[in-house]
């Protein structure tokens, strides 16, 4: 600064000209794009899952470098790819990734959660710093996971994270806190990186006995010399079954001793002086454990974390909200700082999470809200959106985010959003607005998909016609789980669920028409899926080969043959039984069965095409692999086989309707109901 003075001292006219020119050229370079462009289409997928497939470090997850990032695979991208394609290699380097994170030190192997980084290749020495938006993404990441491979570790690792997050970054009011540090006072009270996480061979011994002392360092690798500066991080050294066999103990003996080894430890740790803790709850990273709450909560069928999920929402909306416009940070009881662009756009994203897994329309409600106030204030009409407001303090020029690194950008999560927005309330707007974005950012993608990783799952979703799946129970909401279990434990992710009691669901449907008109059927839970907002009348195809396409809102469907080939698979199943009951339409109306074998479908009041499927008590297993959730041996999303043969994921299930309701005693009466 002091040259800097000088030389403006010297050469005024020379500096100031110069820094206009700078001016200028971050203004050019901040710019939003106003040229029109075309939505990326598949291509960017393949291109970004061929870059991480050519760097993926086969052995030990990750990229092939150091540190290593948890974000540096973007793990739900692979899995959507995997998903699309079948893929193996995407699939593989998503959940080697994950298992190498879960076994190495940059995991938590006592008290759960993940730190910020890894300071090797292999996940061993980490930077200890804890940081709620990574525990919150990884925990979201994990969950997919489980439900794309049904390794059950992975839901461990999330019931550990979340654990950790209520017992250490969660405030009395239900807020969660942001960071922890990664240094602690050690002994002789100086303040020592990672001192409060590792441990030598005699800590262990004294916190668990001599016995269990022998099983805990060789599981975890403790030595006397250490792998971080004379002391050992945690890691799983050694298979559980090759430490139990030298031990002379089975596997299960062995398991059991170290979870107990792990309670013991944690209580040890805990008189020794923690880290310190960065106390600011800020809304975007709230609305990011939000999510992973509320995920959670659905797929392990957890209430409780749901609950603590609308603690926390609560809690910004009501103490992080002025006049409808959010806040950035609370503390020391005070909301601080006009928010950005990340802590509307996360924010509405755990709403949405957090609707679909209870049910409730308030959260839709708020989330709808907060996205007015993001259109009012921060977007940009050419597409995307600012970091500032319209009213923020004036800067240099207004940042549209356009990369995605340890947390997705604003840009990204809001474009998924508005997609998800539009499916749930039918409001075109909401696409527009979501392709709007998509379009301002495809030279970016084109270009370095891999840059906006996050953003790719809105592309996915664009590319692949989303599922609507309402659930209406009779009058109590359990009744509704013989619906919810098959979601639950299935990898959809381009799916939107609306659900609750015939009451509930009755009252949403100014908010939600796509529930409009759905009932339970004769005091039995039911389904109904849906896969466009409007729709000719259909022309079913007549063989799978055949290749017909529907238009969603200026969007192709999906093509012809799966919708095809379903309908002669539910034609086959349904020629071995008896037709009875009536069926429900694709509005909710009733429509009279077909009273004899080989009787042709009839059109509901749309024009929608009805198939009635016979009383079958393999029927729900059938409905399961009708509506997209059974997955294959090896972890895939199934594929329907018929005349056509295989399927291609992104066809599957193309344009169908399923309704179901499940009577006693094994009975069941379903429909499909298929829209071209």
């Amino acid at each position: 600064m002091r040259n800097l003075k000088q030389r403006y001292d010297a050469e005024p006219d020379r500096v100031t000209e110069a820094a206009a020119e700078i001016s200028r050229a971050i203004q050019e370079s901040l710019a939003p794009a106003t040229a029109e462009r075309d939505l990326p289409t598949v291509a960017v997928l393949r291109e970004a899952a061929a870059y991480y497939k050519r760097g993926f470090d086969v052995r030990d997850g990750g990229m092939s470098r150091a540190p290593k990032f948890p974000a540096d695979v973007p793990v739900r991208l692979l899995l959507r790819y995997h998903r699309r394609t079948g893929d193996a290699r995407a699939l593989q380097a998503a959940t080697t990734t994950l298992e190498k994170m879960a076994a190495g030190g940059i995991y938590d192997q006592v008290g759960g959660g993940f730190h910020r980084y890894s300071t090797d290749a292999q996940w061993l020495v980490p930077h200890f710093e804890k940081m709620l938006y990574d525990n919150a993404l990884l925990s979201i990441a994990y969950l997919e996971a489980l439900q794309a491979t049904g390794n059950a570790d992975f839901a461990r690792v999330v019931r550990e994270t979340l654990r950790y997050v209520e017992r250490d970054m969660t405030s009395p009011d239900g807020a969660f806190y942001s960071a922890t540090d990664a240094d602690s006072p050690a002994p002789g009270g100086r303040r020592e990186e990672g001192y409060f996480y590792t441990w030598t061979p005699a800590e262990i011994e004294a916190a668990g006995g001599a016995e269990q002392a022998r099983v805990v360092t060789a599981y975890y690798g403790v030595t006397d010399a250490g792998n971080f500066e004379g002391r050992t991080v945690l890691h799983l050294a050694r298979p559980l079954a090759e430490v139990a066999a030298e031990r002379k103990l089975g596997v299960e003996q062995a398991r059991a001793a170290l979870e107990e080894a792990k309670r013991k430890l944690h209580a040890a740790r805990a008189l020794r002086p923690p880290p310190y803790r960065d106390e600011k709850v800020l809304a975007a990273w709230n609305g990011l454990m939000i999510s992973a709450l509320a995920r959670a909560a659905f797929v392990l069928k957890e209430p409780d974390y749901a609950r603590r999920a609308e603690r926390a929402a609560g809690f910004v909306l009501s103490r992080m909200r002025v006049d409808g416009r959010l806040r950035r940070s609370f503390k020391d009881g005070q909301a601080r700082h006009d928010a950005y662009l990340d802590d509307y756009a996360f924010l509405v994203a755990g709403l949405l999470d957090l609707y679909e897994a209870t049910g409730q329309p308030r959260w839709l409600r708020e989330a709808v809200a907060l996205d007015r106030e993001l259109e009012k204030h921060y977007e940009d009409k050419a597409g995307g959106y600012f970091l500032t407001s319209d009213d923020h303090e004036a800067l240099l020029a207004r940042e549209k985010p356009a990369h995605d690194g340890a947390e997705p950008s604003g840009n990204s999560v809001q474009a998924l959003n508005l997609l998800r927005l539009h499916e749930l309330t039918t409001d075109d707007r909401y696409r527009q607005r979501g392709e709007a974005t998509l379009r301002s950012f495809a030279p970016v993608l084109s270009r370095a998909p891999a840059a906006l990783s996050q953003m790719l799952l809105a592309v996915d979703f664009r590319l692949e016609t989303p599922k609507e799946v309402v659930i209406v129970a009779p009058s109590v909401r359990e009744e509704a789980e013989s619906l919810l279990a098959p979601l639950r434990g299935a990898f959809v992710p381009n799916c939107v669920l609306a659900w609750g009691t015939q009451k509930e669901v009755a009252e949403q449907a100014a908010l939600v028409p796509l529930v409009a008109g759905k009932t339970a059927l004769r005091g039995r839970p039911m389904s109904a899926r849906g896969v466009s907002a409007s729709c000719p009348p259909p022309t079913l195809p007549s063989s799978p080969a055949r290749s017909s396409r529907s238009t969603r809102s200026g969007r192709r469907s999906n093509e012809g043959p799966a919708a095809s080939i379903l309908e002669e698979r539910l034609r086959d199943e349904a020629s071995h039984g008896e037709c009875r009951g009536r069926a429900i339409g694709s509005n909710g109306s009733m429509h009279p069965a077909p009273s004899s074998r080989g009787e042709k479908a009839s059109l509901d009041s749309r024009g929608h095409r009805l198939l009635h499927l016979r009383t079958l008590k393999r029927l729900p297993a059938l409905l399961e692999r009708i509506l997209g959730v059974t997955q294959g041996k090896d972890g895939s999303a199934p594929v329907l086989a018929g005349e056509g043969g295989r399927v291609r994921q992104e066809q599957r299930l193309g344009g169908v309707d399923v309704g179901q309701s499940f009577g006693g005693k094994g009975e069941s009466h379903h429909l499909a109901s298929i829209r071209q």
